[in-house]
């Protein structure tokens, strides 16, 4: 849907006159998501792993079982607190069955995984107001004004699992302005003041938190961190002409100041632990797999199609962590900040441009333009000193 209207007129005679414009765009529609989920055996405590045959076996648990042969742990049983009724990865059992979506073989050939793929509803409401004033105060003073704002809001990513409401959204709430005096000194003296702010604002909505990787399966919940981003750029312009016999002299500056803010959770890890096979000291995730190995025998371990695979699965359904990974910070004093304190930088940059020229009609046939213009910059630095200088000992 685009809906939109205008309006506009002088509100007084050839003094003040205003229009005004209003736009929205809506948008319904899907976006198509894929997850991977345990399978239903999965889910009740069968770990299976597939055989060369294309059958699959299941791996025993308990004293004397191979999970025990493969972890060498006394009597070891996949954990309760991650797999069987009351486990974590119960959230997947309707989608495991296909509920709200379709399913398929995931990456291990269905022993242990299915992809499951679901329409995730996607949403925008976009709005854009456009408005301008021109203002006469007499013969000498004249005012201008021009306004734009962006007010957009729309879905990011999707949700995690149907149902669930979770998708990320992203608000664009951008503006500009600009505002213009223009005032006549005299028959051959001009001045223009024009001011101006363009800014560039993007948030990020997310849910920021230390997380157990759920092994090979999609985490049923977001963890992606919020972020905010706003750009602003001020330009402040002053211009003067002045018409003395044949020549017109201009002179003028103009002063732009840029400021980028940005504050993320989603470019720091408050911590994750993670459960990789292939971080396992007896590398249990390798093709040959020392624990698969022993848990299933020479003969049954030929057949096994992926050791990698089964490790994956033992180390997620026993809750098992091989990895343990998080951003620190410090702050410009060298004190290290909370853990989940937000990445934020603030960057600045200031140039400054000043001209002089004059246009001289020497002769009715011979104009001559020439003039000078002089640029500063700096160049972009953080503002609160939060920058390091790389050095590096090559000796």
């Amino acid at each position: 849907h685009l809906p939109g209207g205008s309006f506009g007129g002088p509100i007084i005679k050839d003094k003040l006159f205003i229009f005004g414009a209003y736009e929205r765009q809506t948008d319904r529609s899907a976006t198509v998501a894929s997850r991977t989920v345990p399978t239903p055996q999965m889910l009740d405590g069968n770990l299976r792993y597939e055989r060369t045959d294309g059958t699959f076996g299941t791996l025993t648990t308990g004293c004397g079982s191979q999970l025990e042969k493969f972890s060498m742990l006394s009597c070891d049983v996949l954990n309760p607190a991650v797999v069987g009724p009351n486990g974590l990865w119960q959230v997947y059992r309707p989608f495991s069955t296909g509920q709200g979506g379709m399913l398929s073989k995931g990456e291990d050939n269905g022993a242990n995984e299915l992809r499951f793929r679901f329409q995730s509803p996607f949403v925008r409401n976009r709005n854009i107001y456009i408005s301008r004033m021109d203002f006469t105060a007499n013969e000498n003073h004249t005012f201008y004004f021009r306004g734009t704002l962006n007010d957009d809001v729309r879905t990011l990513g999707a949700e995690s699992f149907p149902g669930f409401d979770d998708a990320r959204e992203r608000v664009d709430n951008s503006k500009g302005f600009a505002a213009s005096w223009n005032w006549v000194i005299s028959p051959a003296v001009n001045s223009n003041l024009t001011v101006g702010l363009t800014r560039e604002s993007v948030e990020d909505s997310g849910n920021s938190q230390a997380v157990w990787s759920y092994g090979r399966y999609s985490q049923p919940f977001q963890n992606q961190g919020a972020s905010l981003q706003q750009i602003n750029t001020w330009n402040l312009v002053q211009n003067f002409s002045w018409l003395k016999g044949n020549h017109n002299i201009q002179f003028g500056g103009n002063i732009r100041r840029l400021n980028n803010h940005l504050k993320s959770y989603a470019l720091v890890n408050p911590g994750s632990f993670r459960g990789g096979a292939n971080l396992t000291a007896n590398n249990i995730g390798v093709s040959s797999s020392p624990g698969a190995a022993r848990a299933l025998g020479d003969a049954e371990f030929a057949k096994l199609v992926s050791p990698h695979a089964l490790g994956d699965a033992v180390m997620g359904a026993t809750g098992s962590i091989s990895q343990f990974g998080e951003d620190i910070q410090w702050d410009v004093n060298g004190k290290k900040l909370p853990p989940g304190s937000p990445f934020e930088r603030i960057f600045q940059l200031q140039a400054y441009d000043f001209y002089f020229q004059d246009t001289w009609r020497a002769t009715p046939s011979l104009t001559l333009t020439y003039g000078l213009n002089y640029t500063y910059q700096t160049p972009p630095y953080e503002a609160n000193g939060l920058q390091v200088n790389w050095a590096q000992d090559l000796g």
